[in-house]
């Protein structure tokens, strides 16, 4: 649903095309068939640029599905803004007839991510996964409108509208359909700056980062603090010498380590692991 007042809400009237709701947000998609679309409601920009956020979880990786799109918008890639993503690589187009380019990076391992898309009309191409800026290419395209992108209300073998989960165009559709959860996409007809950058992905980040995974199982979890089994507090007299055994245990498992903090005169003490 569009949280806009322009009322591009994302529809699927084909039942077994349609993407199950999350038990904890989102929308699930299957990889398979399932998708959305905004029919003839466009997403253009005459302005300074466009900018895109996603909050997704995959378990793809590159090697089994090398083509997960996110969103999708034309002709990939000549005349289309295309956005894929697994767990460990992104792949990014704007018009690359109309002096868009192809943003291609590698990740650590992330299957719950916020991915930041983010061209500025004849200057630069940026993608960032959860916050860290990843790659940072030049352009020169200069809208994103009816000329740039191949738009047609519905999906066809080489144009199509804004697609959720599977690419727009239908021509070599197979295995590029999106899998995992997408739990929101925004989409600015703006370059946003990053002050504006950093807030929303602030947002996504407290709404919906590691909230859940695909089997609806919640993942958070709050590490318990070590407690000491032994009474710590004990006296030496200046210039003496006393040893003391201290034990601790971590309701987590957590290896322990130990070591005096904030003390002009730790040096003077030696710590042992027994």
């Amino acid at each position: 649903k569009d949280k806009s007042s322009n009322g591009y809400h994302a529809n699927q009237e084909l039942v077994d095309e349609q993407p199950t709701v999350s038990e904890n947000g989102g929308l699930s998609f299957n990889g398979i068939r399932n998708h959305l679309t905004l029919g003839s409601n466009y997403i253009f920009s005459e302005n300074d640029g466009m900018t895109i956020f996603a909050s997704v979880f995959t378990q793809e990786d590159n090697n089994s599905k090398e083509d997960n799109t996110l969103y999708s918008f034309g002709l990939v890639s000549n005349k289309s803004l295309h956005i894929t993503t697994t767990k460990n690589r992104f792949k990014i187009s704007t018009p690359t007839d109309h002096g868009g380019v192809w943003s291609i990076g590698q990740f650590d391992t992330k299957e719950d991510l916020i991915l930041s898309f983010q061209v500025s009309f004849q200057k630069k191409q940026k993608v960032r996964i959860d916050g860290s800026i990843l790659v940072d290419d030049n352009v020169s395209i200069s809208s994103i409108n009816s000329a740039t992108i191949a738009a047609f209300p519905t999906r066809e073998h080489s144009q199509g509208p804004v697609t959720i989960g599977g690419q727009s165009k239908t021509q070599n559709e197979t295995d590029r359909f999106f899998s995992g959860i997408i739990r929101e996409i925004l989409v600015y007809d703006r370059a946003l700056p990053e002050a504006e950058i950093l807030q929303i992905e602030s947002y996504l980040t407290e709404k919906w980062h590691n909230s859940s995974d695909l089997d609806g199982s919640n993942n958070t979890e709050t590490n318990q603090a070590p407690q000491f089994q032994t009474d710590g507090n004990f006296s030496v007299l200046e210039n003496q010498w006393a040893v003391f055994e201290f034990n601790a245990t971590d309701a987590d498992g957590d290896t322990l380590s130990y070591s005096i903090e904030n003390s002009k005169d730790s040096q003077f003490f030696q710590i042992n692991t027994i």
